[in-house]
């Protein structure tokens, strides 16, 4: 909550702030966050954790916030107010572009900002180049339908001619989806890694890819064809070793909240929740292990964790890599057009995820 002004008679705190909002469950439950300290300057963000590392019970909804002051009123004036899935950051430019605007080398040079919005600004240049002055080289930048700027990661209208996305560490996430001519990702592997595209991708030569299916007692991994793709928004285990390039085109997006098979996908990195799981590579093999208080990993952009929904808490969960049975391709579960047939040759209507079936010759798996 950006807070504008801020007034007091007082004290500049605020004891027994309170939240009270709604859980995953659906019940009304409250979180007090003790004594807040103000500055009475103004013109800053007051920042709330709702992530399940404080609110341990999740957060569906918000009800209010409250405070038990008596004699330090504060009076606010509020500015924006909005939610946020980490540190990820944005800005909408309006009137006449200025080249060299101290809010814009202030979002070039701040990591955190994924997304600079343009759409509302006369002036800007069909060869303007944000990519090549921002720290976050994954940051996307939308600028209106009529300007033809075919430059890295700049979305011109609802299509972006040439999307270039890396590993370095820094975060992808787009509050407005679009169309890509050209799509990639680059990165290193060493061995194994969760990745979740967002768009659907070529399997890069030389890594093979994996669809992620839990069971009662580990993770099946079934491998794809080397000649199928990637599907947009699926947590894929890929393996190899070097630098690879996964290519691609479509759509783009990053959904928020998506879940996959039991697979929470992280766009913007965060730490695991205490319970969940998170890949791990210990002396070369692969596991999801439980994440205990103190640990929690960070997750960073493109990848997932795992919060299973069948009841098991074993400390690891072993991968089970199943390569003898390559799948042609993956399918949306809304996708069911023409017959499906299990291994056994019967006709199914309700595929299920994760389980293998036969359509039209070819070996399929749905999410």
């Amino acid at each position: 909550m950006h807070i504008n002004t801020i007034k007091s008679a007082m004290n500049y705190t605020s004891s027994n702030t309170t939240l009270y909002y709604v859980n995953a469950a659906g019940s009304v439950n409250s979180h007090n966050y003790g004594t807040v300290n103000y500055n009475q300057s103004g013109n800053y963000d007051f920042i709330i954790d709702i992530s399940r590392s404080v609110l341990t019970d999740g957060c569906t909804g918000i009800i209010g916030i409250s405070n038990g002051n008596y004699s330090s009123i504060l009076t606010i004036t509020f500015g924006d107010v909005y939610l946020r899935m980490a540190n990820e950051k944005g800005y909408r430019f309006t009137g006449i572009y200025s080249k060299g605007d101290s809010n814009e080398l202030d979002c070039l040079d701040d990591q955190s900002y994924t997304a600079l919005d343009y759409t509302a600004t006369t002036g800007v240049l069909s060869s303007q180049d944000w990519n090549a002055a921002a720290v976050n080289k994954n940051c996307v930048f939308y600028v209106g339908g009529n300007i033809s700027n075919q430059n890295t990661n700049i979305v011109t209208g609802s299509v972006c001619s040439k999307l270039a996305l890396n590993d370095l560490g820094v975060d992808f996430f787009i509050p407005t989806g679009f169309t890509s001519t050209s799509a990639s990702y680059s990165c290193t592997i060493s061995g194994y890694k969760l990745l979740v595209l967002p768009f659907e991708s070529d399997i890069p030569s030389g890594a093979e890819a994996f669809t992620l299916q839990l069971s009662a007692t580990e993770m099946n991994c079934n491998k794809l064809r080397p000649d199928s793709k990637i599907p947009a928004n699926i947590p894929v285990l890929i393996k190899g070793s070097g630098t690879f390039i996964f290519n691609g085109s479509g759509n783009v997006s990053t959904p928020h909240a998506l879940k996959v098979n039991d697979l929470n996908v992280v766009y913007v990195s965060q730490k695991a929740p205490v319970g969940s799981y998170s890949l791990k590579i210990d002396n070369g093999v692969a596991s999801f292990s439980q994440v205990s208080s103190g640990s929690e990993p960070t997750i960073n952009t493109l990848s997932a964790y795992l919060t299973p929904s069948n009841g098991i808490s074993s400390a690891s969960i072993p991968l089970k890599l199943n390569v003898s049975t390559e799948v042609d391709y993956v399918l949306s579960g809304k996708k069911t057009t023409g017959n499906i047939f299990d291994i056994w040759g019967r006709q199914v209507y309700a595929p299920l995820k994760g389980v293998l079936y036969i359509r039209a010759g070819k070996k399929v798996l749905f999410y």
